[in-house]
């Protein structure tokens, strides 16, 4: 009996020992599984990272990066004169307004002239005179001459015949056939007779000395009274004020009725052929801009090409150098009004270099520089840059290759190194 009994105790105790060994297995299997698992992880986490980037790219040009600016100036005429009386009195008539437009030699105003007239006839009475006189004066001349010159002639033939009256006497004297006495007598009137020759002689050079006198100062009372003519002339002239060139009149100050002087102003005349508008910029920026370069003029939502004709070459006491641009008779016509203000644009050369956008450039974080971003056989390349000049969105790029492409739009996430997918 002790035999069998004990047989089924063995069993109970292997049956035991193979439970617990069961659970024991059991408990290990987790542990082996969590191993697995992060045996199999640790190959994904130290594989390397490969981003593509969709990108758009643009080839840079190399040109002048410009930058168009603008400045109210006002329109002021090319030349003005104050156009002054030349003669003296009330003013009879204004024929123009100002503000009206007047061709060279019209009339503007007129003064009172009716002096003026009485004295230019009174000049032309005073040269009829002056002819008249010298006319008698030379036929006088010839006439007193004429008797003065008979005198002459009288007188020597009279001092001949006795001449050869006392040659005869004197052979007789010597032949006995006549007294001595008769003789000195013959030669006494000889002596007579060449004196009054000598006299009629003198009075005919002061005939001819006395006339020339008389007529020379007439002949300068005749030029005197043509020199009153013309100045009397001139100064009716001067009672009819005209405008010396085309323009505009700007200021009329006087009216009808009102005293005028000589020398004071009467009115103020424009040049409108052409208009000039003057500005001032800093030296740097004056540099830029070329005489003869066309600008842009704005008035009245209408735009006119103008011209920069000059500018001052010392700067300012505000250290500005003031240009000037004129606008063309052509474009002026009657649309701008003198003094009227406009906008003046003017393109102003910023730098001359590779041109992109400004957002294709990017502060370099670890340098402090700017760069782009270059595709480099596929791949976003950092390319350190120097602006040279920003614009209207726009920079000058130095040291940036001229066959490079360049990314633009910049995405914020490129860093560099990113494989670039391009698209159109």
């Amino acid at each position: 009996m002790t035999p069998l009994s004990s047989a089924p105790e063995q069993n109970s105790l292997r049956l035991g020992l193979l439970l617990i060994s069961s659970a024991l297995l059991l408990t290990a299997c987790p542990t082996d599984n969590t191993s697995a698992e992060k045996t199999t992880e640790a190959p994904t986490s130290s594989a390397p990272l490969e981003r593509k980037v969709r990108v758009q790219l643009l080839t840079p040009a190399f040109a002048v990066l410009s930058s168009e600016r603008s400045v109210s100036v006002t329109l002021n005429p090319r030349r003005s004169v104050n156009v002054a009386a030349q003669a003296s009195g009330p003013v009879s008539s204004v024929l123009v307004t100002e503000g009206e437009r007047v061709q060279a030699g019209q009339s503007v105003l007129k003064l009172e002239n009716t002096n003026a007239q009485n004295a230019l006839s009174d000049a032309k009475l005073a040269l009829e005179s002056a002819k008249i006189n010298l006319q008698k004066a030379q036929s006088g001349q010839s006439g007193t001459l004429q008797v003065a010159q008979d005198s002459v002639r009288a007188a020597q033939a009279t001092a001949d015949l006795i001449s050869r009256r006392v040659s005869e006497t004197r052979v007789l004297l010597t032949a006995g056939g006549i007294a001595a006495i008769d003789v000195q007598q013959l030669e006494a009137s000889y002596t007579q007779a060449q004196s009054s020759l000598r006299s009629a002689q003198d009075q005919v050079s002061r005939a001819q000395r006395s006339s020339g006198e008389d007529v020379a100062l007439l002949e300068v009372q005749l030029r005197q009274a043509q020199n009153r003519i013309v100045n009397s002339q001139k100064t009716l002239r001067d009672t009819d004020l005209k405008a010396p060139f085309s323009g505009i009149i700007s200021d009329l100050p006087v009216q009808q009725g009102e005293f005028l002087s000589a020398g004071s102003r009467a009115f103020v005349l424009a040049d409108t052929s052409m208009l000039e508008a003057k500005f001032r910029l800093p030296p740097e920026q004056a540099e830029t801009l070329v005489d003869g370069s066309t600008l842009t003029l704005t008035y009245g939502g209408k735009n006119y090409p103008v011209k920069l004709v000059s500018r001052t070459t010392v700067p300012g006491q505000d250290r500005q150098i003031e240009l000037t641009a004129r606008v063309p008779a052509l474009a002026t016509g009657v649309d701008i009004p003198i003094g009227a203000t406009a906008n003046l644009r003017y393109k102003l050369r910023v730098a001359k270099g590779l041109i992109v956008p400004s957002g294709a450039v990017r502060v370099d974080p670890a340098g402090g520089g700017n760069v782009v971003f270059a595709n480099t056989g596929g791949k976003a390349t950092s390319t350190p840059v120097q602006v040279l000049g920003e614009a209207e969105g726009k920079v000058a790029l130095e040291g940036l290759p001229k066959s490079a492409r360049v990314v633009y739009p910049l995405p914020s996430d490129v860093v560099g190194g990113e494989t670039l997918e391009v698209v159109k």
